[in-house]
């Protein structure tokens, strides 16, 4: 069973494009956002709807807590693509500028609801997007996409650097997705699956190129999380050990890399 668990994947895609421009369902916004959407306020809705998912969010994760986390020994968050939804998540209210924009068209927490919300969370998941030019994309629909594998071996790197020498906390990631699937908006149009899903021959699966590299970057990060996993005595340990062979340029006695173990 799985470990990790995320009670909602980008809260603010689905209120702002479902409730303040209508691209997807419900397809609500106002008519001078799109003159097809049939009703709604996007001046007040997203809002309300951001609101209630916070409070789902937060009523998800106490049930998990209080009857499963025990047993299951699994994490619980949410994964966000807008920063200021962090503010309920960590202080219990809305950022001060977005009150002060927003004004009454922003819902209040109660009490209660603050302490349902604040600190609602074992991990926090941040969804990235890679970038590029504007060009004709050779690798569209292909099987051959070494630009993912690629932008995946970069990823780690990009872990790497934030752990080493930002000290930031970052337990893993998790590639969108595992295979072709449906993307909202566009249909069976986008790949960005590790797995090729041929939609003329009976759903049949490739591995994509990007696959390969994916594999040789998860063994690479794999054995970088397990070292840095490792307490910060240990890691202090091998680093005085790697330099105590430095300068003595002798072999370090069997018995001090007992700590690898």
């Amino acid at each position: 069973m799985g470990k990790a668990w995320i009670t909602i994947n980008e809260p603010w895609t689905y209120a702002s494009q479902g409730y303040d421009i209508g691209a997807l369902a419900p397809g609500r916004c106002s008519a001078w956002r799109n003159n097809d959407c049939p009703a709604g306020d996007s001046a007040t809705e997203p809002y309300i709807v951001v609101h209630h998912m916070l409070l789902c969010h937060g009523a998800a994760v106490k049930v998990y807590k209080e009857k499963y986390q025990a047993c299951q020994k699994g994490q619980i968050g949410i994964t966000l693509v807008s920063q200021w939804f962090m503010n309920p998540l960590t202080y219990g209210a809305y950022p001060e500028t977005m009150r002060s924009i927003v004004g009454k068209r922003l819902p209040k927490f109660t009490h209660e609801q603050v302490k349902l919300v604040n600190g609602s969370f074992d991990f926090i998941g941040l969804n990235y997007y890679s970038g590029n030019f504007a060009s004709n994309d050779p690798y569209a629909n292909s099987v051959n996409d070494s630009y993912s594998s690629d932008s995946l071996a970069n990823l780690t790197v990009t872990m790497w650097n934030v752990i080493g020498r930002a000290g930031v906390t970052v337990k893993g990631f998790f590639a969108w997705a595992f295979l072709d699937n449906f993307e909202w908006g566009s249909g069976y149009t986008l790949r960005f699956g590790l797995g090729y899903v041929d939609y003329h021959d009976n759903l049949k699966r490739y591995p994509k190129t990007q696959h390969f590299g994916l594999g040789s970057s998860i063994s690479r990060t794999r054995v970088l999380f397990l070292f840095i996993s490792q307490s910060r005595e240990v890691i202090r340990t091998l680093i005085h050990l790697a330099v105590d062979m430095y300068k003595d340029r002798t072999r370090v006695d069997r018995k001090d890399l007992r700590v690898l173990r």
